[in-house]
């Protein structure tokens, strides 16, 4: 739900006329979740599950909130720059 959620808030603010959801943003926004939603969702539970598996399997306790910071900045990262590529046209 995040991840789609965040591909739409891209959509509604970053495409022309801004704020606004015409018809021709929801066909977008669909054409963006069948595009990336599935792909980001399956990389999202294979980065997480390896994350969490190192932050509480492998590193010290004292250590635990700051790389759960870093799994944060990457995955954010990973995730602004598929939420702003652009939909392939079919």
């Amino acid at each position: 739900g995040l991840n789609g959620g965040f591909f739409a808030f891209v959509i509604f603010t970053r495409t022309p006329p801004k704020l606004r959801m015409p018809l021709v943003k929801r066909e977008a926004v669909k054409a963006k979740w069948r595009q990336d939603l599935l792909p980001t969702v399956i990389r999202s539970c294979l980065f997480w599950s390896c994350a969490q598996s190192i932050n509480f399997g492998v590193l010290p306790p004292r250590l635990v909130t700051f790389s759960t910071n870093i799994f944060f900045l990457i995955w954010t990262t990973y995730l602004c720059v598929v939420g702003n590529r652009k939909v392939k046209s079919t």
